[in-house]
């Protein structure tokens, strides 16, 4: 796909989360050129992304003492090195992601319920009620046996100390990033 079909894609079909920055990321899942299928892809702005590096080598190379330690690099290193990402050209089809608990849902999910740790139970369109956590991401969770996160009809924010009703953590899922110019 070219960057234009997937933002028309993306628009049209996939409701955004707004990233830590403000800005629109779309959640779904990926069949690549040479048929792997990703489940997990957030697409993203290029921009956004690149802008944040520009700002972020600039305030560090203002500061001597950072740029000529570890610092400066591993800052580099971060925006360089770090992440799975996918090129928009390696895209065949995107579609919903099974993974990616609906967006109304999310502001249910609450902040953190102990240093690090955010819990919530998942309640689904039959009534069963699973527990979810993460330590930092919320855009794709793993799901229960024959449930996709579509059927996710409310989140219950855990009280930190309150007993945990299941044994069973259905936790935070590795994603792809995809950038694409204008989204």
């Amino acid at each position: 796909m070219e960057s234009k079909e997937i933002i028309k894609y993306v628009k049209k079909s996939i409701k955004p989360l707004k990233d830590y920055d403000g800005s629109p990321l779309y959640r779904c899942s990926a069949i690549l050129n040479d048929g792997l299928y990703l489940p997990c892809v957030a697409i993203k702005s290029t921009k956004i992304c690149v802008d944040l590096a520009i700002k972020r080598f600039d305030e560090t190379r203002k500061v001597k003492k950072l740029h000529k330690s570890a610092g400066y690099r591993s800052i580099v290193e971060s925006f360089v090195c770090s992440g799975n990402r996918l090129n928009d050209y390696d895209v065949k089809s995107l579609d919903k992601s099974p993974y990616a608990i609906p967006v109304p849902r999310i502001s249910e999910m609450g902040g953190e319920t102990s240093m690090g740790w955010t819990e919530f139970t998942g309640v689904m369109d039959d009534g069963s009620d699973y527990c979810f956590g993460t330590t930092f991401h919320t855009m794709f969770f793993d799901m229960p046996e024959g449930y996709t996160a579509e059927r996710l009809v409310k989140l219950i924010h855990a009280v930190g100390g309150e007993p945990r009703r299941h044994d069973k953590v259905f936790r935070e899922k590795p994603h792809f990033e995809c950038y694409v110019k204008k989204l």
